[in-house]
């Protein structure tokens, strides 16, 4: 083998083992909560910091940012019986020691995880937390910033009226179930201007006022 040809060998010898070096050492520093995009955990954080904390004043989801090494970016996310893939309540920067999120009244089975955003859009979920539906004193409804479709979830509506920001009522009834509330406010919302609506309800708990904005 001439000579030429042994250096060429020993050179792409050389480039790979340094590849797989710098794989390896990447591999070493990569944070404990750290995945790909979509997969799962193969040992959770949950029981160390992420968990449920029932308090006299509702339940909270609470985690410690120490455990999560590298990340910039936390996302609370749900995905009920009537959602077909998770989706954010609410994001924080990572830029504080401990973070909480009281979790509202919701009527369906729902799982909730959060998602953490690290360096270099890393991105790693929490083990999935399963709630059972509970008895709600209000009503949620969600998307809120929305296009015209709305969900809402809650106590049973006795009846509503849906108000412009000048009082002008668009919609009013008493419905036989709170999904035909959310028909007829979806259909009104959708064919109305941007801007903001009041959903007035007189429910089994009580009355309640949600502001609404189409967007």
């Amino acid at each position: 083998m001439s000579k030429r040809k042994v250096w060429l060998v020993v050179s792409v010898l050389w480039g790979l083992g340094t590849i797989l070096a710098a794989r390896e050492v990447i591999s070493n520093h990569r944070p404990d909560w750290w995945v790909q995009e979509g997969a799962m955990l193969e040992e959770t954080v949950s029981s160390q910091s992420f968990h449920l904390d029932k308090r006299s004043d509702g339940n909270y989801f609470v985690w410690s940012a120490s455990e999560f090494e590298g990340a910039v970016l936390f996302e609370m996310q749900i995905k009920s019986a009537a959602d077909a893939d998770f989706r954010t309540l609410e994001s924080w920067h990572a830029h504080q020691d401990s973070y909480e999120y009281k979790l509202k009244p919701h009527h369906l089975l729902s799982e909730y995880r959060l998602k953490v955003v690290g360096e270099n859009e890393a991105v790693s979920y929490s083990e999935t937390v399963e709630l059972q539906p509970g008895e709600a004193d209000e009503l949620m409804l969600y998307p809120n910033p929305t296009r015209g479709n709305v969900k809402i979830t809650g106590p049973e509506i006795l009846s509503y009226q849906l108000v412009d920001v000048r009082g002008n009522v668009l919609v009013t009834g008493n419905p036989s179930a709170n999904m035909e509330v959310e028909m007829v406010v979806s259909a009104e919302l959708f064919r109305s201007e941007d801007g903001l609506y009041f959903l007035k309800c007189q429910t089994t708990h009580g009355s309640q006022v949600i502001q609404v904005k189409k967007i």
